[in-house]
Order: structure tokens, then C-alpha cells, then sequence
């Protein structure tokens, strides 16, 4: 597929909307991950007094759009909701990716940034960069002694699947689990489920986005956690996004995460979730809607949150009912190949 009829595609998937499968007509149009793409962090070297006497940090995120584009954010620090110094616009010419935007310029090449800009109330400044890569510090987690290993490479003994006709799970030669969309055209999926049902529990798992540089918004290798069912924990590639109630870490549509502390496509990122149901008396009334607390690469994202809805699409806007304080954990089947590896559960 050109890069056009990729960008047709993309083009004809928001005009026709409800025409078209829900499932992205890309989402296997997968590409390698650029070299320029991810995080960068570094300093202001000439800082001119004031508040960068003291503070000379600062970082990038380069996101790829296809085409040889890019979208370069600079900031402050990463994992924060702070006011971005700029985002703008960069163009791939050969190994160097380029930007020049108002009083900004920056070049990336070899995993250097060399610049200019102008922060916050400021004056023009250089600065340096380096690409860098981020680990979640629960990534490769052992399980505690009295965990429930439900994937450790060995095999699937522990789940189920639904539609015999939707994605294929595989365990690649590494060990890694990937979801193999049978057909993205189709709206049949195969959620994997987990045998046992669980009540208040906690989970560790990592997961794997690929890059799809022409997809955007919830087409972008999309995938969920399920509790009960019902409660969605939202996976997808959101790197470089404001962080909104249907990014990584949100409760699909219910709560958004705190703050955005996805990384790039292509890395390793972690998801630690505590969940506890919801409560009813012994006359079945509601006593308490279920809480979750979340953290994605070690940042926390959700904290004892009330969860006011179910989220699942044929029930948002219901409240929980007695039958639903018990349920497998899923995956989601979404149309894209994303990877899981080391998943762990415990009772609570």
C-alpha cells in the first residue's frame, strides 16, 4: 500500500464512519519504528537567569505521523500535565530530522538534538538532547508467592477465547503473546478470558503497541483490560496525547489518567491495577460502586477511583448489578497485533 492510498484509506475511514468496520482498515498496516521517534531529554545549555539558572532541564517527545512527518513536543519533564515550551511540526530529510518553527529550530541526528528556542516567558536559548530510552520500574516483576501466574510463556492454560472466528492468539518463538487479527475488516473478535472468576484482586501485566503510523485516535492499536466484563482499562498507543478518558490507563470512558505516562511503540510499557467490586447488601441494593487504582510504567494514573458506569459499549451508563461482582479478567481483541508478556494476578 503507497503511503496516498494509506492516507485515502485513513481519509475514507472518518468520512464514512459508521459505513465502515469499526475495526481500523490499517490496523495491520504496521511500519518499523524510525530511529528519530521517542523520548529525548537534555538541558539548556546557555540558560539566561531567572527560573532557568536553576532548572536547565528539558525534554522531547517525537511522534511519528507517517510520510517522513513528525510532531516534536518539547517540555519540561515527562509524566506531568505541564504547558508544553512547543509543539510543532518536523520533517525527515535523510538520517536528520528537522525542525524550524517561529523562534525554535532543532536538528536530530545520530540520537543528538542540537537548538534553539525560547521557553515560557524566556529568551532564545540553545539546548542539547539525547535520545533515551524509559523503563518502568515494575517491568519483568516476579509474582509473589501467593500469585496466580496466568501467562509466563509456557502457555495458555489459563484462558479461554470466545469467537472461533476472530483474532489468533500466538506465543511467538520469544515467548511474547500476540493477537493476530484474523480478518481487520471484520467486526468479529476473540477476547481471551481468563477461566477462573475473580472478585477484588490485583494484576500485573506488560504490554506491547505496535507503531501504525497512518492510524489515528482509537484506531491506533487499540486493546483493554476487562474486569467483571465490564470495567475497561484502556490500552492503546497513546504516546504524545493529552491523556483523555479513552487513553492508555483511562477507565474507558470514566475517568481519564492523571497524566499521560505512555511510551513510544515498540517498548515495553507496564500496567499494575488494583480492583475491588462493587457492593451490596444482602437485599441487593447498592452499598458501593466498584474502585480502582492504576498505575502505567510506575506512574500512578487512576487512585481509588469510583467507577460511577459500566464501560463496556453495549452497557456505558449502566450501574453495576448484584450478578457482576464476580468475572474473568479479558483481553481485548481490538483489530491489532499488540504483545503481553509476564501476567500475574492476586486475590485480594
Amino acid at each position: 500500500m503507497t503511503p496516498h492510498s494509506r492516507l485515502l484509506a485513513a481519509t475514507l475511514t472518518i468520512l464514512l464512519g459508521s459505513c465502515l468496520s469499526p475495526t481500523s482498515l490499517l490496523a495491520n498496516d504496521i511500519a518499523e519504528i524510525p530511529d528519530f521517534m521517542g523520548d529525548w531529554s537534555g538541558e539548556w545549555t546557555n540558560p539566561k537567569g531567572g527560573y532557568y539558572r536553576n532548572s536547565f532541564k528539558l525534554m522531547a517527545r517525537v511522534i511519528g505521523k507517517g510520510d517522513n512527518i513528525y510532531e516534536v513536543q518539547f517540555v519540561e519533564e515527562f509524566d506531568k500535565r505541564v504547558r508544553p515550551y512547543l509543539v510543532a511540526t518536523a520533517r525527515a530529510q535523510g538520517n536528520t530530522l528537522v525542525l524550524q518553527s517561529g523562534d525554535w529550530n532543532a536538528t536530530f541526528s545520530e540520537g543528538v538534538c542540537k537548538g534553539a528556542g525560547i521557553p515560557i516567558d524566556g529568551e532564545l536559548m540553545e539546548f542539547e538532547l539525547r535520545k533515551i530510552q524509559r523503563v518502568s520500574p515494575t517491568k519483568g516483576q516476579e509474582p509473589p508467592a501467593d500469585a496466580i501466574v496466568l501467562y509466563d510463556g509456557s502457555g495458555l492454560d489459563a484462558w479461554g477465547t470466545g469467537s472461533k472466528n476472530g483474532a489468533v492468539w500466538k506465543i511467538q518463538n520469544n515467548g511474547d503473546l500476540v493477537s493476530i487479527p484474523a480478518n481487520p475488516e471484520t467486526r468479529e473478535r476473540n477476547n481471551l478470558y481468563t477461566k477462573e472468576h475473580f472478585e477484588a484482586c490485583r494484576i500485573h501485566l506488560e504490554f506491547k503497541v505496535p507503531y501504525e503510523p497512518y492510524n489515528r485516535f482509537q484506531h491506533r492499536a487499540n486493546s483493554g483490560v476487562f474486569f467483571q466484563n465490564t470495567y475497561e482499562v484502556q490500552i492503546l498507543d497513546s504516546y504524545g496525547n493529552t491523556g483523555s478518558w479513552d487513553d492508555v490507563g483511562a477507565i474507558y470512558k470514566v475517568s481519564p489518567p492523571r497524566v499521560n505516562a505512555s511510551f513510544p511503540p515498540g517498548e515495553w510499557q507496564t500496567l499494575d491495577v488494583e480492583y475491588h467490586p462493587a457492593e451490596f447488601n444482602l437485599g441487593g441494593t447498592l452499598v458501593a460502586l466498584p474502585k480502582i487504582t492504576v498505575y502505567l510504567n510506575g506512574v500512578m494514573v487512576q487512585k481509588d477511583q469510583t467507577i460511577t458506569s459500566q464501560t463496556s459499549h453495549g452497557w456505558k451508563g449502566r450501574q453495576p448489578e448484584p450478578e457482576y461482582v464476580t468475572g474473568p479478567v479479558w483481553l481485548q481483541d481490538h483489530g491489532h497485533q499488540i504483545s503481553f508478556r509476564n501476567i500475574w494476578i492476586q486475590k485480594l
